[in-house]
């Protein structure tokens, strides 16, 4: 038997020891399950160890092994038990039979990873990694193709076009300031972008505040001209849009058009979620894709999915958390909160089998690390095996 295969057969040896001896902690629970469910053959074998009905054939196939050696181990653990206290020497025979599956463990295991090729050998054991929360970061892609990496608040400005000047200020706002008036007629666009794990604020030149959530872009002119404001989202963003009735405020995102004069509302268009979100906080905004249309009151969300347009009563508190410095989830089906959940922490989420169906429920502050979250799926009973900034769901 190869070395590698030789310590994997190991640590699966300990694995299942702990599970018969009931002797595992969570993240050996969790590593355990991971190798279950890796494969069918792992899970018979895993089946035939800790069935009883199955020790048979773990006895059959263990024939070829030093079985002297084997009992040597028995008669060791009955001695042990043996000089226990009373108050607990009538468990002697549970111990017995766990010493003795154990060895069975161990024979079989060992067989079994010798048939198993290096290259299908993988790391199971969990990396615990302290993972930080996001925070104010973005970058800046100017009109002439210049980036500007924005990671911390407070540079004062950072560029002048088009008459317009750019600053990042100690709050962690990117503020356009009109300088002086430009003679040109041709519109130049900004587009400012905010990574996995990053947020940002943008105030336009009308005065228009803009948070962009993680993994979330805004595409904008340096100035408005003519009579129309327009903008293109992706990802996440909460608009409070500067009155002005002269130029409606238009956002493009995922395929729709919001139009507003003066209000508050939040669009949520990521491309891995179903469908697009509009939420009113205040004033009214109508929502367009193709010929249909709604009309929005606050209190109003309104869902584009598969071209329709439907409108029903908004949890303000749910689509607006995250501006709020929180991670809110009202009976969210776990997958939706995951994903969440990967933006702001940039993590990468895998399934292993079939995923849990059910709903979540809580709030978490933004500013807490990973940890905080995952204790969270704990109470839910979510297996999982974080490695690095892997989270790998295996229940």
């Amino acid at each position: 038997m190869a070395q590698s295969n030789r310590l994997q057969a190991q640590r699966i040896i300990y694995l299942v020891s702990g599970y018969i001896n009931n002797t595992l902690n969570f993240a050996e629970l969790q590593e355990l399950e991971y190798w279950r469910k890796e494969n069918t053959a792992n899970q018979q074998l895993f089946d035939e160890l800790t069935d009883t009905t199955k020790q048979q054939q773990a006895l059959h196939r263990m024939q070829q092994y030093d079985t002297e050696g084997s009992l040597a181990k028995v008669k060791q653990a009955i001695q042990t038990g043996e000089k226990q206290d009373k108050i607990i020497s009538m468990r002697w025979p549970k111990a017995l039979v766990a010493a003795a599956t154990v060895i069975l463990a161990s024979a079989v295991i060992f067989l079994y990873f010798r048939h198993v090729p290096n290259e299908q050998i993988v790391s199971l054991k969990p990396h615990p990694q302290y993972i930080a929360p996001g925070s104010d970061k973005a970058i800046l892609t100017l009109s002439n193709g210049k980036k500007i990496t924005i990671n911390r608040p407070g540079n004062g400005i950072i560029a002048t076009q088009g008459g317009v000047q750019i600053s990042n200020t100690t709050d962690g706002s990117i503020i356009y300031t009109a300088a002086n008036q430009s003679t040109q007629n041709m519109i130049k666009y900004n587009t400012i972008q905010t990574p996995k794990a990053g947020k940002y604020q943008v105030q336009l030149a009308d005065g228009t505040k803009v948070w962009l959530n993680a993994a979330s872009s805004l595409h904008y002119p340096l100035a408005f001209k003519g009579n129309s404001r327009t903008v293109e989202l992706t990802g996440e963003a909460y608009f409070e849009v500067a009155k002005d009735k002269s130029k409606p405020f238009t956002v493009i995102s995922g395929g729709q058009k919001v139009t507003v004069l003066g209000t508050h509302f939040n669009i949520n268009s990521y491309k891995d979620e179903d469908h697009v979100a509009t939420t009113l906080v205040e004033g009214s905004v109508q929502v367009s894709f193709g010929n249909k249309q709604a009309l929005l009151i606050p209190g109003q969300q309104s869902s584009l999915k598969n071209g329709e347009i439907k409108v029903s009563k908004a949890d303000i508190h749910l689509a607006i958390a995250w501006k709020d410095g929180q991670l809110a989830f009202l009976r969210t089906d776990l997958k939706s909160a995951l994903r969440q959940i990967s933006r702001w922490y940039d993590i990468d989420v895998e399934y292993i089998g079939n995923v849990p169906d059910f709903t979540i429920s809580g709030d978490v502050s933004r500013d807490a690390d990973l940890s905080a979250m995952l204790e969270i799926l704990k109470l839910y009973d979510v297996h999982f095996i974080q490695q690095g900034r892997k989270l790998i769901i295996t229940k």
